[in-house]
């Protein structure tokens, strides 16, 4: 009941469920990054390129059906597990704002 609560208020609120997603989105992607950035010893740049190129990839991170997702073109190991813990959630996210919207709509 706590999470449902957060992620769309119970079915009621549907634009609580789209920023629960892009929230858990952002999260999981920083923790990807993170992870793969030990793994692989990347080096950031903060060049604005390079932050269309984070957004990108972050974006790339909300379409739960593609498994080939490589940003970087890194091999990953252990990030794999964050990856799929995010997406698992992200996926509940996107389930819970599309629920939202069909009750939304019966008002």
């Amino acid at each position: 009941m706590f999470i449902n609560r957060i992620s769309n208020g119970y079915n009621v609120r549907p634009f609580r469920g789209i920023g629960f997603t892009f929230i858990i989105t952002l999260l999981s992607y920083l923790a990807f990054i993170y992870m793969a950035k030990y793994e692989n010893e990347l080096v950031f740049d903060y060049s604005i390129k390079n932050i269309g190129i984070n957004i990108k990839q972050l974006l790339q991170m909300l379409n739960v059906t593609n498994w080939k997702y490589y940003p970087f073109d890194c091999d990953y190991n252990y990030a794999y597990l964050i990856l799929f813990i995010g997406r698992v959630i992200i996926g509940y996210g996107i389930y819970q704002t599309v629920q939202a919207f069909r009750k939304f709509g019966k008002l």
